[in-house]
This record gives C-alpha cells, structure tokens and sequence, in this order.
C-alpha cells in the first residue's frame, strides 16, 4: 500500500462514473434519473474551474476529455497527471459509511454530443437520512463500483468536496492487479491489490 493520501476536512465525496448506454438504461430502469448538460452549461463548469485553478496556482488548467470538450481541473489530484491505473470503487461506499458519511444522492448525466453517460453518486456530512434507492438499483451500483477501471482520477477540491472518477470498465483483469480504494476517516485514501 502507497503512503496515504491526506485529505483533511471532507465535506463531500463525490463519484463520477463513465457508462455506456446500456449501462445507463439500466440504471434508468430501476429509476435513476437523469438530466443532460448542455454546451453553454460545460463551458461555464470549465471556465469556473479554471479560474479556480489559475487563483491556486494551475499554470494549464485545461484539457480535453474523452467527449473533446474542453474541462478544467481545480482540485488537487490524488495520484498524479495519470491517475491511478486498474482501480476499483467496491469498497468506498461502505468506508463512506463507516466514516461517517451519508449516500445523498445518485444520478445520471449526460454531456450535449456525448453518447456516453456519467453516473453520479455523493456522501455527504450530515444528518439527512440517506437516499432511498430500490435492491435493484443497489445490485447495479455494486456492480459497476466493484468493476475494475483501466483509469481513476481523484480531486480534494476548493470547496472542500472529494471527487473520484473512473473510466473505461475493464473485465477479466488477473488476480492481485486491481488496486481496491479505501476511504478513512481521516480523510486518507489507500488501496490494497486485489
């Protein structure tokens, strides 16, 4: 296991999760909803970030995402430029849980000129009961978080918000590759190979 990852003050932990279209009809099925987001809503997303990453320091904020549309990074990233390779989500919201964080909501997203969909999911602090989501519903979130990712982002966010994306779902991958994230309630993240 890597030295931790400090992350102290976490208000929220947020996952975005890249999925095809019969993975997000799925999801839409056991009533996930889901909302688009137009060009003029990515823009202002991607000019907000940037500002917030240039006033922190950024040099080059921006990049190109998957999609080809311009994004900003503001957070500072969990495992460097790359990412961490072969990562799984399975166990994260358990630790969310046990650290004190409550499942507040889940949702779909889809980008204007994107064929692809991104599921949203959030813990937060507080006091809220958690969201109330269908057996079905939580088969296929345990499915799709307990996959292997070819890739996995992480960002401790200006405000105060973890955010933790992967991409790219990767079956079959040998025993002892994957690297399974932890959450503590410290705020650190680790991983053991699985």
């Amino acid at each position: 296991t890597p030295a931790p990852v400090s992350a102290p003050a976490i208000k929220s932990v947020g996952f975005g999760v890249r999925l095809n279209p019969d993975s997000a009809r799925a999801l839409m099925s056991v009533g996930i909803n889901v909302g688009n987001l137009s060009a003029e809503a990515i823009q202002a997303q991607t000019a907000k970030r940037a500002a917030e990453a240039l006033a922190n320091g950024v040099v080059n904020p921006i990049r190109i995402d998957g999609s080809r549309n311009a994004q900003a990074d503001s957070g500072r990233k969990l495992w460097g430029n790359d990412g961490l390779s072969l990562g799984s989500l399975g166990a994260l919201p358990r630790d969310l849980n046990a650290a004190g964080y409550t499942f507040t909501k889940a949702y779909l997203t889809k980008k204007e000129g994107d064929r692809m969909y991104s599921l949203r999911m959030w813990w937060e602090k507080t006091d809220a009961p958690p969201l109330a989501v269908s057996d079905d519903a939580k088969e296929l979130f345990d499915a799709i978080l307990g996959s292997a990712f070819e890739h996995v982002h992480g960002f401790v966010n200006p405000d105060g918000s973890m955010t933790i994306n992967p991409s790219h779902r990767v079956d079959g991958t040998p025993r002892g590759t994957v690297k399974l994230l932890h959450f503590a309630a410290d705020g650190n993240v680790t991983y053991e190979r699985v």
